[in-house]
């Protein structure tokens, strides 16, 4: 999955912010719809406090990519155009994530928000929403840190 963050700065009129930088989580097992593996969490969950218990954990990444190497991974793989097609997709699920709260959020225009995506990319390239959480307390915390972990690889 991939954790991108989003900045809102006005609810009315609507102005978001992607953020570029932000990365994705990868499980140490290939993925599998076998019933047998439904209990298998290596296999089902990319949260690193899970992972880093397989014996496969890679320290050297933590099974993190930056969306830059990704990026650069389906480019080779699947092609530019197709890649395009999938960030403007992504982009537009953002947006239209903020506009449908758009009517029912408080809208002060000396405070922002920050939000947190996880968003599921299928084989066909197409992104889903998995969630979308309120981050202004670990925001900047959480880009330093993007920053640090992919500035030593």
């Amino acid at each position: 999955d991939l954790r991108m963050y989003v900045l809102v700065t006005s609810y009315s009129p609507l102005k978001v912010f992607l953020y570029n930088e932000g990365f994705a989580r990868f499980c140490n097992t290939k993925y599998s719809t076998d019933v047998s593996d439904i209990g298998n969490r290596f296999v089902h969950l990319t949260n690193v406090s899970i992972q880093k218990m397989d014996e496969d954990y890679n320290d050297n990444h933590g099974n993190k990519w930056s969306l830059k190497n990704l990026n650069l991974y389906l480019r080779a793989k699947f092609g530019g155009h197709a890649i395009r097609k999938l960030w403007n997709d992504i982009e537009y699920m953002l947006i239209h994530s903020c506009k449908a709260v758009q009517k029912v959020m408080i809208n002060d225009r000396h405070s922002f928000e920050c939000y947190g995506y996880d968003v599921i990319i299928d084989e066909n390239l197409k992104p889903w929403l998995g969630k979308a959480r309120k981050n202004n307390q670990q925001f900047i915390f959480t880009i330093i840190s993007i920053l640090l972990f992919f500035s030593k690889q």
